[in-house]
């Protein structure tokens, strides 16, 4: 009775010990939808990326953004600072795990500086860099503004 007793109690103990530990990590799953990025207006080089950045797997952090149609681009996000709207880079972004980061005017932005040789309707290549899920390529459409 008591080795039964004894192997009840190391089997609970054994339970809750698997039932409290972390979860498997699964890998990040980024995915990117309604890329578009806006023409830059009449004489100027400079336009503005928008798209929903969705990640169904682990957290992740996005590193850089480039495109063969900028010499530089950049994240940026708009911020309340002494009672003015101001924009400010953001060196690197982290997507939470099953998170969904919104790029949007007035929020996070991708700008886009030293553009070149683009038109309406035309899609264009993003190429994205994550810690994790290193490098990963998305096409955004040139518009005049969101759908």
């Amino acid at each position: 009775m008591i080795k039964f007793i004894i192997k009840t109690f190391l089997a609970s103990a054994l339970l809750m010990i698997v039932s409290c530990s972390e979860p498997v990590a699964t890998s990040p799953d980024i995915t990117v939808s309604e890329a578009w990025v806006r023409i830059p207006p009449k004489g100027r080089d400079i336009a503005a990326g928008y798209f929903v950045l969705n990640n169904s797997g682990s957290k992740d952090v996005l590193l850089s953004v480039s495109s063969p149609v900028a010499h530089t681009v950049e994240i940026h996000q708009h911020i309340m600072a002494d009672g003015m709207m101001q924009m400010q880079e953001v060196p690197k972004l982290a997507i939470p795990a099953g998170g969904e980061i919104v790029f949007t005017s007035g929020g996070y932005h991708l700008m886009m500086f030293g553009v070149t040789d683009i038109q309406l309707g035309q899609e264009v290549e993003l190429i994205f860099v994550f810690e994790k899920s290193g490098t990963k390529s998305f096409l955004a459409t040139i518009r005049t503004q969101a759908k």
